[in-house]
């Protein structure tokens, strides 16, 4: 079998993880990603029900389960990836928190109607059109009866998705309960800016990192994030960044 290494493949992602020493997208330290999460974790409390134990799917470094953990704690809680190093990540940063290296299309079959809720975000763009059917019905068999799901992904031409499309290719296999269109285009731009230009200064000597690898250029506080995000939903398209959905199994 030849390696694969195109956009989304484990060998991409692997390449990815190897080229810094946290996480290649800027998840521990980007205060637009946080805002994201927030906006995710709000979702899951519309739900009606307790949600008492949730998988966390695509967990990455395990930022967003570490947060899910202060709601449901951490023994009803895991996170799983397909990428073994980040996997690998997750467990040193979170130890108290379980993590393990899955496949989505395992899920449903692994962990048949174990949990109350799933959390899947910024995954589906990663995987091939063709597969997604799949990765949904996985998703929806790890669900107890009337469990609910949370989505996220980014806005913008394939791979990616506009809202309809999100909400139609959720909606084959959910039932949609609500959706949020988030409008970060600018913050992130900002973010990826100022961390470039921290770099360049630090490749000259003249900066000193934070000991964390987090940059200082681009740290926008929440609240400042928060302002901007809300005052750029009158711009509407320009700015329109992420789609956040809550949806439930079909019973």
């Amino acid at each position: 079998m030849q390696r694969s290494d195109h956009y989304g493949s484990l060998e991409w992602f692997e390449r990815e993880y190897g080229k810094v020493s946290e996480d290649p997208w800027g998840l521990t330290w980007r205060p637009s990603q946080w805002l994201r999460y927030r906006r995710a974790l709000d979702a899951l409390e519309m739900a009606e029900e307790p949600l008492s134990k949730i998988i966390d799917v695509g967990c990455a470094t395990g930022d967003f389960t570490h947060l899910l953990s202060k709601q449901v704690g951490r023994e009803s809680l895991l996170g799983v990836d397909f990428v073994d190093s980040a996997v690998e990540r997750a467990r040193q940063r979170f130890p108290s928190l379980n993590f393990a290296t899955e496949s989505i299309f395992d899920l449903g079959e692994k962990y048949p109607a174990q949990f109350d809720a799933v959390a899947c975000l910024e995954v589906f763009y990663y995987i091939d059109r063709l597969q997604r059917p799949a990765a949904l019905q996985s998703l929806s068999g790890v669900l107890r009866r009337g469990g609910y799901a949370v989505f996220s992904s980014l806005i913008g031409p394939p791979p990616h998705f506009s809202n309809q499309e999100f909400l139609d290719l959720v909606g084959s296999e959910f039932q949609i309960i609500g959706f949020e269109t988030l409008y970060l285009r600018w913050i992130s731009l900002l973010e990826k800016a100022g961390n470039k230009f921290e770099r360049l200064i630090q490749r000259f000597g003249r900066l000193e990192g934070n000991g964390q690898g987090r940059p200082h250029i681009g740290r926008l506080p929440l609240p400042a994030v928060a302002a901007i995000e809300k005052w750029s939903r009158t711009l509407k398209r320009l700015t329109a960044s992420h789609t956040i959905i809550l949806a439930q199994a079909r019973t």
